[in-house]
């Protein structure tokens, strides 16, 4: 007789990051009174990261280990594996995935992935050599970075010398360009109180883009508050400004002309998961899995794939594909699980279908911008209903509660200069978040 675990319908998850996790959560809610589904969740983190508080991690205003969940506290019948992810046969339908030097093989028969993104280093030459923003270590990096650079300053008794330490430089005028340097903004004035030989006029912080202006897929009147508002803060914004190329210490741009900075951020641009091009599945010209309306890949009906490495079509919208943000990914997340379980069950799936309700931009120093349903709220209270948006999104409530804690203790004190040097991380593609 056949035993009840080779009859279980095996679901393995590729990523816990917010797709991925959120369709292990969703999963287990909508499944939890059947025996005859068994769902694994990979990834070679063992937690999940709340990207949206990222920005505020690498500043301090949020403890890092804070805005990281704990994965196997969040799930109670899902099995998660930490392992890195090698190679995926979808003739055999097996995962390979190694844990130090243990190879391992996971059997599936419906596979997610939800891989997330990486830094899109082929639009400029040497990008490579600034720094990215996409993970925790990321997050811990720049930190570090930020407060060597202070650190340093304080020693440099050339003006010119100082000035160039302290100049940050971020290239990318989007939605993460913007956030990093409002929030950049606020975290150098707060450590200003700490480093007392460290004039405002010594500090400055460069915003480049491309474009005509910020964050191109919001209303331009709200690009144009974020320019005023950066402006009162003496955030230069360089707009119609085409970066030529990176070094470890200056951004030369296609006019000519040369910006020496200590703190280089790259935020232009998402690729998919480096892993995802090794993969035998239909990818479109930006490498992404191609999907029907449903999330299903349109090359093999057993695979699915959302957030930042899947190509997701928008009904009625010829040509587009939903946007990879968190509040995307998190929509997509949950109907993704509602369709597997329709699947499960011997009925079709449902097209995906997600119209915003708004975009939020945090600029630090206490102000936002959001745009709602056309509506436009700025200053305090826009930055108020950002975290309180989010906080609500967080898992757990002693996760909600030790960022409440955090945000308040932010309030009255300026920003914690201690600099703790993060340990080196074993290099490799990761699954990252959205």
């Amino acid at each position: 007789m056949e035993s009840a675990a080779a009859k279980k319908t095996k679901i393995v998850i590729l990523g816990a990051g917010f797709a991925g996790t959120n369709v292990a959560i969703e999963l287990e809610r909508l499944a939890k009174r059947r025996d005859d589904v068994e769902v694994t969740l990979v990834s070679r983190d063992n937690f999940y990261l709340m990207t949206p508080l990222l920005f505020e991690a690498a500043s301090g205003a949020v403890e890092v280990r804070h805005v990281v969940n704990p994965i196997r506290p969040l799930l109670a019948k899902t099995k998660f594996v930490r392992a890195e992810l090698t190679h995926v046969d979808f003739a055999r339908r097996v995962v390979s995935m190694r844990d130090g030097s243990d190879e391992h093989e996971l059997a599936y028969d419906q596979l997610v992935i939800a891989l997330g993104g990486a830094p899109r280093y082929d639009r400029v030459p040497g990008a490579r050599s600034a720094l990215a923003f996409k993970t925790i270590e990321d997050a811990i990096a720049l930190r570090t970075h930020v407060l060597d650079m202070f650190e340093r300053a304080t020693l440099e008794c050339e003006l010119s010398k100082r000035r160039d330490l302290l100049r940050f430089v971020v290239v990318g005028g989007g939605l993460v360009g913007v956030e990093l340097a409002g929030e950049m903004s606020h975290f150098v004035e707060s450590l200003r109180k700490t480093y007392k030989t460290i004039g405002v006029e010594d500090v400055s912080i460069i915003l480049v883009e491309a474009a005509p202006k910020l964050v191109p897929e919001l209303d331009p009147v709200i690009g144009a508050y974020i320019e005023r508002t950066f402006a009162a803060r003496g955030i230069r914004v360089r707009t119609e400004t085409i970066v030529q190329r990176i070094e470890r210490d200056a951004v030369h741009l296609e006019s000519g002309e040369r910006i020496s900075a200590g703190t280089i951020v790259y935020a232009a641009g998402l690729a998919p998961n480096p892993l995802i091009a090794t993969f035998s599945i239909d990818r479109d010209a930006r490498g992404r899995v191609v999907t029907d309306q449903a999330m299903r890949s349109t090359s093999h009906e057993d695979v699915w794939a959302l957030g930042d490495n899947a190509a997701i079509p928008i009904p009625g919208e010829p040509g587009r594909t939903y946007p990879p943000l968190a509040q995307h990914a998190h929509r997509e997340a949950m109907a993704l699980a509602r369709n597997l379980a329709r699947v499960i069950e011997g009925r079709e799936p449902e097209p995906f279908t997600y119209h915003s309700l708004g975009t939020a931009a945090l600029l630090g120093s206490q102000r936002a911008v959001i745009n709602i349903a056309g509506v436009h709220v700025r200053g305090f209270f826009a930055w108020w209903l950002w975290r309180t948006v989010y906080m609500l999104r967080i898992p757990s409530w002693e996760r909600r509660l030790r960022i409440i804690a955090d945000w308040t203790v932010a309030l009255i004190f300026p920003a914690d200069s201690a600099q703790l040097r993060p340990p080196a991380i074993e290099p490799g593609p990761r699954e990252t978040a959205h």
